[in-house]
């Protein structure tokens, strides 16, 4: 088996783990990013963009954990970029009104700064998404396995 097909079959067989890890790192930078909306600093403004491209980019590899960093980054940049450039318009502050925490996700004001912080977090999950797709094996090690009687 080429060397490609055998990483993509052990993707294969370990993405409910994937999807869990990916899942459980979603989950602690929705915390963390809640808890910098309490402080207005400019720290805490750039680490709460750098938190919402890292939830994108684990919602892209909940949905294929298959895909490779590059893709995954470059999504989470260009979704992350999208709403960004959609507070140029009034359609955030509609979506805020209708729906209480909408803010929270669509923003309220157009920052150029926050496309800085978008394309280093991009940068960072390139470094970190192969931490977190590593294999993992789905069947135990063959020296737990029984050996059969010579």
């Amino acid at each position: 088996m080429s060397p490609v097909r055998e990483r993509a079959s052990s993707i294969t067989a370990s993405a409910p783990r994937i999807r869990l890890r990916a899942l459980a790192v979603a989950g602690a930078c929705i915390a963390l990013g809640l808890l910098a909306q309490l402080g207005r600093t400019f720290l805490l403004d750039i680490a709460g963009s750098v938190l919402y491209v890292a939830v994108i980019g684990m919602l892209v590899v909940i949905v294929r954990p298959w895909s490779p960093a590059p893709v995954v980054a470059v999504t989470a940049f260009a979704v992350a970029a999208g709403v960004e450039l959609l507070q140029l318009t009034a359609l955030p502050a509609l979506a805020a009104e209708a729906v209480p925490g909408a803010a929270l996700v669509l923003g309220n004001a157009f920052d150029p700064v926050d496309l800085v912080a978008y394309a280093a977090a991009g940068m960072l999950l390139l470094v970190l998404h192969p931490l977190l797709v590593r294999s993992v094996p789905s069947t135990p090690p063959a020296a737990s396995q029984p050996r059969a009687l010579p």
